[in-house]
């Protein structure tokens, strides 16, 4: 049977897509992207007309501990300092939460606490940890224009034999105080 000159391209093109798809199939992987260009910031500075709003700044030493693992209850304490520097008062709420490099273990381990400056309050582990706000049970904190708030905090390796890992292993978690804000400017 002779085949029409259509129905050899057909044909070729399905052997094609065949031997593409079994190319795909053994490894052989494109990435695709997609763009949206055109994206363009600007801002006029003006010496005039001061901005307005909130703006809330988080400052202090970031704590940084070995903790003894032969001893119950190590711990290690700060202080960080909360301030609005703007021109609105402004809700607010922080969390110390894991960020980058985390060892499991360890950060199910480590207790956080947060201070009044008279009780300390817990506010879970490394690895589910509680706000600020929920831990004090201040369920509203707000800065005035100007104001600060001092945020003593602790944190603590109750019992090292809860660690899990090889012995000598070196276990490690870095984290973040975050600190959220609102701009009561509807800006």
């Amino acid at each position: 049977m002779e085949l029409s000159k259509n129905q050899k391209t057909v044909g070729a093109l399905g052997i094609g897509v065949v031997l593409v798809a079994g190319l795909v199939g053994t490894g052989a992987v494109t990435t695709l992207t997609s763009v949206l260009s055109g994206n363009q910031f600007d801002a006029t500075i003006s010496r005039t007309t001061p901005p307005t709003g909130a703006l809330v700044e988080v400052s202090g030493a970031p704590l940084t501990h070995t903790f003894d693992v032969t001893k119950f209850n190590d711990s290690v304490e700060g202080t960080w300092t909360i301030e609005n520097k703007g021109t609105v008062d402004a809700p607010y709420d922080g969390t110390l939460a894991p960020h980058g490099e985390v060892s499991a273990s360890l950060a199910q381990n480590l207790t956080v606490e947060y201070s009044d400056g008279t009780t300390w309050y817990k506010a879970g582990t490394l690895d589910a940890p509680l706000s600020y706000a929920a831990a004090t049970g201040r369920p509203s904190p707000s800065l005035a224009v100007g104001a600060t708030q001092s945020v003593p905090v602790r944190i603590t390796l109750d019992d090292p034999t809860l660690l899990q890992g090889e012995d000598g292993a070196n276990l490690r978690v870095s984290a973040n105080f975050t600190v959220t804000y609102t701009d009561t400017t509807g800006a």
